[in-house]
């Protein structure tokens, strides 16, 4: 928003948009995105090396052969779950100093055998955070739905999201409010209650909060869109919204 029409380190920038076109693409993390990704790293490696030629360290070669492995398999593999697992028994070694790597893996077990009882943990879309269970029935379009539980965040099988998140289905965006499990025809279902924002005419990338809340099929979302707010307006980030 700065530097950018000020003209000023402009070398830098485009590396840093390299980047960051590299990882929305494994973001989505669908097959589609695959070779747009690795065509992002290849312009973002050339012009890093460029600025930084004592700094190409070997991360940026295994990411070439991470995404490659991604277009030949057709499924993105990637270490981000252990990652986050790794941070558990890195807490642990923060108070327990004598048998540190015994005491390390005995909550890393005990954590994980708890995961294997929680019924949610083979779901590929569950509720999380502090769920409340309901039975409140609403009629939507005709059809009446039995809402069983809400939370404040959601588990889906390409994202993560929460209250506050600017979600995106097809054309359409808007900040979530919650997250609801209904019964509907004897199938159990996930909505995001959103609250959705229109597009303002003759301003580009504009958009305005209309006041009306709408029930969104967790399956029908696309992506969290990063953006900025001001009053009853937001700016999304063109590249979230077309990319």
């Amino acid at each position: 928003m700065v530097l950018v029409p000020a003209q000023l380190l402009v070398a830098v920038v485009l590396c840093f948009k390299h980047l960051e076109n590299m990882l929305s693409h494994i973001k989505a993390a669908t097959i589609d995105h695959a070779q747009p990704a690795l065509e992002a790293c290849r312009k973002h490696h050339e012009t890093f090396v460029k600025l930084y030629p004592e700094c190409a360290k070997p991360k940026l070669h295994y990411l070439w052969h991470s995404l490659l492995s991604w277009i030949d398999l057709g499924v993105q593999i990637n270490c981000m779950g252990a990652e986050s697992e790794h941070k558990a028994p890195k807490r642990v070694m923060h108070f327990a100093y004598k048998n540190c790597y015994n005491t390390a893996m005995a909550y890393y077990l005990r954590s994980f055998l708890q995961g294997l009882q929680d019924p949610d943990t083979f779901e590929p879309t569950h509720l999380t955070g502090a769920t409340k269970v309901c039975n409140h029935t609403i009629v939507i379009q005709g059809h009446p739905l039995t809402i069983q539980t809400y939370s404040l965040t959601v588990v889906t099988p390409i994202r993560n999201s929460a209250k506050g998140n600017l979600l995106r289905w097809g054309d359409c965006i808007g900040i979530a409010r919650f997250f609801i499990m209904v019964g509907l025809d004897c199938h159990v279902r996930f909505f995001a209650v959103v609250l959705q924002y229109m597009p303002v005419a003759g301003i580009a990338e504009t958009w305005e909060e209309k006041g009306s809340e709408v029930c969104v099929c967790t399956s029908d979302i696309c992506s969290n869109v990063s953006f900025v707010k001001e009053g009853p307006y937001l700016r999304p980030h063109s590249r979230d919204m077309h990319g």
